[in-house]
């Protein structure tokens, strides 16, 4: 247990810097859901409700505004959205991170260990995807690692209000990612005293000032949207499907890819790892291992399984391999693991400014597709779109006006018409259908819509009885 050193945490916050804000307006290469966030933050910026965001007018329930309000902060601050602002919260939230993880390191592994495994960290290429994406993703791990820190210093004796201070940290990670930020939140303080050697054990009072720090850091935002809408999105977001449905065939399924993905995410330093598993079968578990496989047998077992799922995993992944490093005292395993982490953070911006502009010339497909979609829209003109390509068009465009029609209105509307008009209309078509649906409401009554009906639907009932559970 070391006290850590401002100087250490200057240099891991300026390699930060130097590794992951370079290249962040770079378009060659747009990752899932990345201008989804970005336009939620831009409808945010607009309407100024930094309460319940929206995403092309409608009330987005799948994450709460945390991530969407920073971003939309940004926004009016420079007054102008763009990807690179959209991205910033990320690769800010990336930084403090690895400076977090730094302070953790010092009191489990010794002060050497945690500013190689911090530094480390900025170089995995898992993290660096992360941190580079407009997605929550990264500012749920800096979250989770607050909360970490802040009760590794209550159990070292270090810090007063420690554990209220996780439990605040540990309400912005659930409102990134539900009751999993509670999950890591509850096993770091007993895998970090149990495995740790010098920490206390958490006591009845410290989990009593954990959940005030988590009301009370709740309560900023349930009180006002509660008093605005009696509760209905807050409502809303609790019911969602990711949160209130479970199966035990999608739990077992696939119970290896946690494992497999944070492997992956752990490159380069994932060369290191065998000697941090030989580490622990000759000196004992220690607490930065212990704590990313209780993290790993968690994320075995949830429903959803997708690679950046293990981002939090990674910075004790990191620690445990650089605490084995530094334990063998064994100058050739330092300059090795030194050596991995300085090719981790060069690699990045080499990629970006010498790889990617010659394997993609240009800008990402599917924005060069909006943007000749919307050189022959008039402006002023509403857009009726399905997929993501609404978003693109609303944020590249700017556009109010651009609406998005789901599988089940699409479904509702095809058998509605299929029922009312003998026409069995092309799921395409039945989009359009859909769209009109909800603009003749707001018409006058001597006012007519004309939806073209662009092909037919015979060859869509299969896709359509899948849909409807009917077999054929």
């Amino acid at each position: 247990m070391e006290k850590p050193r401002i100087g250490d945490a200057l240099l891991v916050a300026l390699l930060g810097v130097a590794a992951l804000l370079p290249f962040l307006d770079q378009t060659r290469e747009v990752s899932s859901h990345e201008i989804r966030h970005a336009e939620i933050g831009r409808e945010m910026a607009a309407s100024g409700d930094f309460l319940i965001p929206t995403l092309l007018g409608r009330p987005y329930q799948d994450k709460l505004p945390l991530m969407s309000g920073a971003v939309a902060l940004l926004y009016r601050a420079a007054g102008e959205p763009s990807i690179m602002l959209a991205r910033l919260p990320s690769a800010i939230a990336a930084i403090a991170g690895a400076v977090l993880l730094y302070g953790i390191g010092c009191t489990l592994s010794g002060r050497q260990a945690a500013r190689l495994a911090a530094i480390g960290l900025l170089g995995l290429q898992g993290y660096q995807d992360v941190a580079r994406t407009a997605r929550p993703d990264m500012l749920f791990v800096t979250a989770t690692l607050l909360a970490c820190w802040a009760s590794t210093r209550a159990l070292a004796g270090n810090g007063k209000g420690g554990f209220a201070l996780a439990g605040a940290a540990c309400a912005a990670a659930s409102a990134l990612k539900g009751p999993l930020a509670c999950v890591f939140c509850g096993l770091f303080p007993y895998a970090a005293w149990f495995y740790g050697g010098a920490l206390r054990s958490p006591r009845g009072s410290d989990w009593a000032a954990f959940v005030v720090g988590f009301a009370g850091a709740a309560a900023i935002w349930v009180l006002p949207v509660v008093h605005r809408d009696g509760g209905a999105y807050l409502w809303s977001f609790l019911m969602q499907p990711d949160l209130t449905t479970w199966h035990l065939v999608d739990s077992i399924r696939r119970f290896h890819w946690p494992w497999l993905y944070g492997a992956i995410g752990l490159l380069p330093l994932a060369l290191l790892l065998p000697l941090a598993v030989k580490d622990a079968l000759g000196q004992g578990l220690r607490a930065p291992l212990a704590i990313a496989l209780a993290m790993l047998m968690v994320l075995s077992v949830i429903p959803k399984k997708r690679m950046h799922y293990s981002a939090p995993v990674l910075p004790f992944l990191t620690l445990a391999i650089a605490a084995a490093v530094e334990r063998r005292a064994n100058p050739r395993w330092r300059h090795a693991a030194q050596a991995l982490a300085a090719i981790g953070l060069v690699s990045a911006p080499l990629y970006f400014a010498l790889v990617l502009p010659r394997v993609r010339p240009g800008e990402d497909v599917e924005n060069v597709a909006a943007r000749r979609i919307l050189d022959r829209l008039d402006p002023v003109s509403p857009v009726v779109c399905f997929g993501e390509m609404a978003e693109r068009l609303a944020f590249l465009g700017r556009r109010t006006e651009v609406s998005e029609i789901t599988d089940d209105e699409a479904l509702a509307s095809f058998q509605k018409l299929a029922a009312l008009e003998g026409i069995i209309p092309a799921l395409e078509s039945a989009h359009a259908i859909a769209s009109a649906e909800k603009v003749a409401p707001t018409m006058d009554a001597d006012q007519v819509i004309i939806v073209n009906l662009s092909g037919r639907g015979d060859k869509d009932i299969f896709t359509v009885a899948d849909a409807l559970g009917v077999e054929m």
